[in-house]
């Protein structure tokens, strides 16, 4: 496996991901994780890694390089740290551009870019 959301997809299409069908067990998942990911059933390298990317949005100048070693630790490569900050980074810069240019979920994004 070279990626968490080949783990992701393998593990709901996986006859042991519970009753009902690989995509009730997501979307049951990706709940939890947005309910509060503390107590969503993940396996502790996805506990790990929902830890760091916690801590890297809420206040990243917290984190240290034992933050990055529990990553390693876990088994993460450098290339899947490397993709899980590049990942969090993303959505941290969508957010920071949709909240400045007032963007409100519903609407089309081109007016508010470019004019009606």
């Amino acid at each position: 496996m070279s990626s968490h959301p080949e783990f992701v997809r393998e593990e709901a299409a996986s006859p042991s991901a519970g009753a009902g069908s690989s995509s009730e067990w997501a979307a049951e998942l990706v709940k939890a994780i947005k309910t509060d990911y503390t107590r969503a059933k993940v396996n502790e390298k996805d506990r790990a890694l929902l830890d760091f990317v916690w801590k890297l949005a809420a206040d990243r100048t917290a984190l240290a390089r034992q933050d990055l070693e529990g990553l390693r630790t876990k088994g993460f490569t450098e290339h899947q740290i490397l993709d899980i900050v590049l990942v969090a980074a993303l959505a941290e810069f969508a957010n920071c551009l949709v909240e400045g240019i007032g963007f409100q979920i519903g609407e089309s994004l081109f007016p508010v870019l470019f004019g009606e």
